[in-house]
This record gives C-alpha cells, structure tokens and sequence, in this order.
C-alpha cells in the first residue's frame, strides 16, 4: 500500500469480499485498500487482475502447471512479464545426435501449449560429421497444427567438418481446442553422416494472437 501524498492520521479501510480458503476456478475475490471507492483488485485461482469488476477488468492470468516465479523489471511506463523459468521456452541440457537421415525427435525439445495461435522458434547450434552433408531441422505438432514457416536448414560448402552452424527457424502453430504439442526434429541430409543439435539450443514459443 503507497500512502505517499496522504495526510499522517488518515484513516483507511480493507475493503474485501472472501469465502473460502482454496477457492475453485471461478471464485474471485474483490480486495481494495482505501475507502472502497478505488479500482478494486480483483484475485482469484491464477488470476490478478484491475478494473471495475470481476467480469470487467484487466487480468494476469496464470497457465503455469507448477511453481513459476514471474519478476516485473524496473521499467517506466509500461510493465513487461518475464518468467524466470519460461513455460513456453525449453532449452536442450545436452548434446544430440544422429546419425541416419530418418527424421527423429531431439529429446526434450518439445513444447506443451494451450489453446492459441503461436509463433515457434528454434535458434542453436547445430554441425554434421561432413562438410558436404547438413543437419535437416523440422517441426512435427501432435494435436497443434504448424501453418506455415520452417526450420529447415542446410550446411552447404562448410568450412570444415564437425563446424558448429548457428541456425534461426521460425514456424506458425495453431492450438484449436484443448492443448498441443510442437517437438523438434532432426535427420541427416546425407546418409552415412552424424549430426548434433548441440547443448544449449532453445526452443521458444510466443502467443501470436
């Protein structure tokens, strides 16, 4: 509570509206601290929010699956959510490779989304054993549906073999019901080669619309 600006003795009120401890979905609560004639705050099971009620406000609305912690930086005039362990962002923990041209998943680089349409993007590194083969990178969506965009690359004339390549691939996903998922896959562009997607790479998703 900022009480800067108000007159030292000033008497305020909690204004609050409350009914149980562990409060289903759709339970919110109103909470002001003033004389109850403020923009309420509203809280309720992984929602924050403000505005005039609780059908007509402006929510943080929380879809995390276990304990998140979110910082708001200190930036005037606006206020940005940056999650210090992103929901929506894997990162691989270790080196994978392969070594046929069949299209398999890169362990743990999957993403699980809700309902939406999402802008998918991959940025690493990745190498092959050859300098005349690449790495094949693509997105498969089970239950998501990949609009468009790709991975894909390829490392052609390569100074030299075994040379890390820094890669960028963006793709549209659509959730339309329930949730989906996006997983990463990878395959050799020659046969006979090895490739690795190595540590370190990143597998982001951003909410589009």
């Amino acid at each position: 509570m900022n009480l800067a600006g108000t007159t030292p003795g000033a008497t305020y009120t909690c204004v609050m509206t409350a009914s149980a401890l562990n409060p289903s979905a759709g339970t919110v609560y109103r909470v002001e601290w003033g004389n109850g004639t403020g923009t309420p705050l509203y809280l309720g099971n992984g929602i924050v929010g403000i505005g005039t009620s609780s059908t007509s406000m402006s929510q943080f609305t929380s879809e995390a699956t276990a304990l998140h912690s979110v910082v708001i930086p200190d930036q005037p005039g606006r206020v940005q959510l940056s999650p210090l362990t992103g929901t929506r962002t894997v990162v691989l923990g270790s080196d994978f490779t392969h070594n046929t041209t069949s299209a398999v998943n890169v362990t743990g680089m999957v993403l699980t989304l809700p309902v939406g349409t999402w802008m998918v993007v991959f940025s690493g590194l990745v190498k092959s054993s050859d300098a005349d083969s690449g790495v094949l990178l693509t997105a498969l969506g089970t239950g998501a549906t990949v609009l468009g965009g790709t991975f894909q690359s390829q490392q052609q004339s390569s100074p030299s073999t075994n040379f890390n390549f820094g890669r960028t691939g963006m793709v549209l996903v659509q959730v339309s019901s329930g949730t989906g998922t996006v997983q990463l896959q990878a395959a050799n562009e020659g046969a006979s080669r090895t490739l690795t997607v190595v540590a370190g790479s990143v597998l982001a998703a951003v909410r589009a619309f």
